[in-house]
C-alpha cells in the first residue's frame, strides 16, 4: 500500500510540475538548443507550430495565463481589435481574440532595436489585401509580455528570427491567415 501511495504521489507531483513549468516556457526555450543558436547566429525566421490551448471568451481584464510566450491560441476577451496598427500595446486577451478570428498579430517588444521597428512597420503596410476581408487581416502592436524582440502569430503558429524577414512574414500571414475561424469582421475594442 505505501508503494501504491508514494507511486501516487510521485505521479501527481511529476503532472503538477511539468504544468506549473509549462506556464514558463517561451518558444525560444521548446526549440532545440542549435535550432534556437541557429536564429539567432543567422536570423533566419522560422515558423513554428504550437499547441492549441483552446478558444473560450473571459470577462474583459480578467488575468490570462498562456503556456507561450507568445500566445497563439487559449482565452480571450470578448471584444477584438480592429485590424490596423497600434502605437499603444492591445492587451493579450484581446489580440488573441483576433487570433481567434482567422488573424495574423506581429508584435514586438516596446524596448526593440529601431531598425526592427521600421521593418515591422514596412512589412504591415506592405502586406497584401485579403481578398475575403478587403484589408489586411492583422493587427501590428507592441506587446511588452514578449521574450522575444519581435513575432508574428496566428492561431497555432508563430514567426520567430533574429531579424525581420519581410518575405517571410508575408508568406507567414498568407499562409495563415483565415485558418482558424475566418471571421474579418472589424473589431470593437478601444473605439
Amino acid at each position: 500500500m505505501r508503494i501504491f501511495w508514494a507511486t501516487a504521489v510521485a505521479v501527481v507531483a511529476g503532472v503538477v510540475g511539468g504544468w506549473a513549468t509549462r506556464g514558463h516556457e517561451t518558444v525560444a526555450t521548446r526549440l532545440p538548443a542549435a535550432k534556437t543558436q541557429g536564429l539567432e547566429a543567422l536570423g533566419g525566421a522560422d515558423d513554428l507550430a504550437t499547441d492549441d490551448a483552446g478558444d473560450y471568451h473571459v470577462s474583459a481584464g480578467a488575468d490570462t495565463v498562456y503556456a507561450d510566450n507568445p500566445p497563439t491560441s487559449g482565452p480571450q476577451y470578448d471584444q477584438w481589435a480592429p485590424w490596423r496598427a497600434f502605437e499603444q500595446a492591445v492587451p493579450r486577451g484581446v489580440w488573441v481574440h483576433n487570433l481567434a478570428h482567422g488573424g495574423v498579430v506581429l508584435m514586438y517588444r516596446p524596448d526593440a532595436r529601431p531598425e526592427v521597428l521600421a521593418a515591422l512597420r514596412q512589412v504591415y503596410g506592405a502586406l497584401p489585401v485579403d481578398p475575403r476581408c478587403g484589408h489586411a487581416w492583422a493587427v501590428l502592436t507592441p506587446d511588452p509580455e514578449l521574450d522575444l524582440e519581435w513575432a508574428a502569430v496566428a492561431w497555432g503558429h508563430v514567426l520567430a528570427a533574429h531579424d525581420v524577414d519581410a518575405d517571410a512574414v508575408t508568406r507567414f500571414t498568407s499562409a495563415h491567415r483565415g485558418e482558424h475561424a475566418a471571421r474579418c469582421a472589424e473589431g470593437e475594442w478601444g473605439r
